[in-house]
Order: structure tokens, then C-alpha cells, then sequence
């Protein structure tokens, strides 16, 4: 019984060592000019406007939320950053005061 499971598992291993061996062919199928195909192949479904452009190459394009829209966006933030900041400057006075109290209590 020792001996077929050994047998089995040597067989296993060899098998899996024949199939993680390397192969000369898939270096040679994409090479030089091939690149170029196989980048246009995979681009072809994509529309040109979604196309990579080099930096510097084109103009930006106009924004499509209006400045005065994004501004006030900004504002909100900024108020809501404020006032999360006043609560959290208020938790901490309040522990520092609670904590003052506690020790004025103990050197009584």
C-alpha cells in the first residue's frame, strides 16, 4: 500500500515538474515588430477618444462642472472640515477639563 502511494506521488511530482518546465516558444511568438500588432489588436475595441495621449501633446480639455458649482462644493467641505474640527477641539477641552476636576478632587 506504502509502495503505490509513493509510486502515485512520484508520478504526481513528475508530472507537475513537466508541466511548470519553460518554454522556448512563448518568447519567440511576440517579438520586434509583433508588439505593435498585438498593442493594436487589444486597442482595437476602444473608442480613439480614450486613446493614452503623451503629456504636453493636446490642449486640456474644459472643465464640465461649472467654477462657481465647484467653488461652492469646496466651501461646503471647508465648513464641514470646520465644524468637525470644533467638535473634536471641544471633546478634548472637555477631557482635559474632566481630567483637571479629577485631579483637583484627588489632592483634596
Amino acid at each position: 500500500m506504502k509502495k503505490i502511494i509513493a509510486v502515485s506521488a512520484a508520478a504526481s511530482f513528475a508530472l507537475a515538474l513537466a508541466a511548470c518546465g519553460s518554454s522556448s516558444d512563448a518568447d519567440e511568438e511576440i517579438a520586434g515588430e509583433d508588439v505593435e500588432e498585438v498593442a493594436e489588436d487589444a486597442m482595437s475595441d476602444v473608442p480613439e477618444s480614450d486613446y493614452p495621449v503623451a503629456v504636453g501633446t493636446t490642449a486640456a480639455e474644459p472643465a464640465t462642472e461649472p467654477t462657481e458649482t465647484r467653488r461652492r462644493t469646496v466651501e461646503q467641505a471647508a465648513d464641514r472640515a470646520e465644524s468637525t474640527a470644533a467638535d473634536i477641539n471641544a471633546a478634548i477641552e472637555a477631557e482635559l477639563d474632566q481630567a483637571e476636576d479629577a485631579r483637583d478632587a484627588e489632592s483634596r
